[in-house]
Parts: C-alpha cells; sequence; structure tokens
C-alpha cells in the first residue's frame, strides 16, 4: 500500500518515519502520496507517471528540507539579533546589564544540532535520486518511437473527428428532413 506522508505547515521536523531517514512531515501543505508500484498489474504509460510523480515527490521533499534549512538559518540569526547582550562602546560601562546574559554557545550547539539533522535528511533525499535508466542513444530512439506514436494518434484523432464532422452533417440533414416534414403534415 503507498505510504502518506502526512504534511504540516512548518517544515521538517527532525524525526523519520523509519524508511531510510525520510522526514515524516516534510512538505508544504496537504497530504503526499509516495508513489509506488502496489503490486498490482499497471500499464507502461501508467508506470511512466508513477515513476514522474514520485520524481516530482522527491523534489517537493528536497524543496521543503531546503526551505527548512532556510528558516532555522533566518530564525537562529533573528535570535541572536534579539536575545544578544548589549555591548559597551570602548571603554564605556554597561548602564543596566542583563540579569541573566544570552548563553550564545548553549544556542550554538543547537542549531548545529539542528542544522546537521537537516541536511542529513536532505543527503537522503538527494542520494534518493534515481539514474538515468538509458544511454543517450536509447533515449532517443525511445523520442523516436513517442513522436511517431504522437503522429499515429494525431491521424487517428483526425480521421475521428472527421467521421464525427460527417455523422453530426448527416444527423443535421435528417433532422432538417424530418423536421420539414412534420411541419408540412401540421400545415394539412
Amino acid at each position: 500500500a503507498p505510504v502518506i506522508w502526512p504534511m504540516g505547515g512548518g517544515g521538517c521536523p527532525a524525526e523519520a518515519d523509519g524508511r531510510a531517514g525520510v522526514p515524516a512531515n516534510c512538505g508544504l501543505g496537504g497530504n503526499m502520496e509516495a508513489s509506488g508500484n502496489s503490486g498490482a498489474a499497471v500499464p507502461p504509460h501508467a508506470e511512466s507517471g508513477q515513476r514522474h510523480a514520485a520524481h516530482a515527490d522527491l523534489v517537493s521533499q528536497m524543496q521543503a528540507e531546503v526551505h527548512r534549512l532556510s528558516e532555522l538559518a533566518l530564525a537562529t540569526i533573528g535570535e541572536l539579533q534579539r536575545d544578544a547582550g548589549p555591548v559597551p562602546l570602548k571603554d564605556e560601562a554597561l548602564v543596566n546589564p542583563p540579569a541573566e546574559p544570552y548563553n550564545v554557545q548553549a544556542r550554538a550547539k543547537g542549531f548545529a544540532s539542528e542544522l546537521v539533522q537537516s541536511y542529513t535528511a536532505l543527503q537522503q533525499l538527494i542520494s534518493r535520486i534515481p539514474e538515468l535508466p538509458d544511454g543517450e542513444a536509447e533515449q532517443l530512439e525511445r523520442i523516436r518511437k513517442l513522436q511517431l506514436r504522437n503522429a499515429e494518434l494525431r491521424t487517428e484523432l483526425h480521421d475521428a473527428h472527421e467521421s464525427g464532422e460527417a455523422a453530426l452533417s448527416r444527423a443535421q440533414q435528417i433532422y432538417g428532413v424530418l423536421a420539414t416534414h412534420e411541419l408540412q403534415q401540421r400545415r394539412v
């Protein structure tokens, strides 16, 4: 069964959901489903769509983790600016020294710990980026086949459109004849 990762509004916590360190709450809002084959038979085009969805999911998680790193850095800098004690100018004494000085070292350790956790989560997400399965020649061949299939489908669609237009025209002619006949019958 697919795994549903709950999404929060405020970044990714350090705890993981047990799947190779993937953050349990990592995203931009809503629920995000991890794509994967649940064992059911999947048509080739759907499997490609699932791979695309899985890549998009991975990119979204990476974006959320980078966003978390940015928030962490900005929050820490803001905290340092807000809570740092006053510094006297040259030889002046502090007029009102703080009762309890701000412990920069403790906050630096906490910041470093959070930064390492977030960096580790980001590295794990990066390591999950799949390698390209085919070489350049295989990719070009696949593109050529897709272009041929696209041309075939375009021709099919055009033929179906023309057939539909002809059927509509015949139906309109028949309707016109029937409407004229009905009007003539009512006049009599």
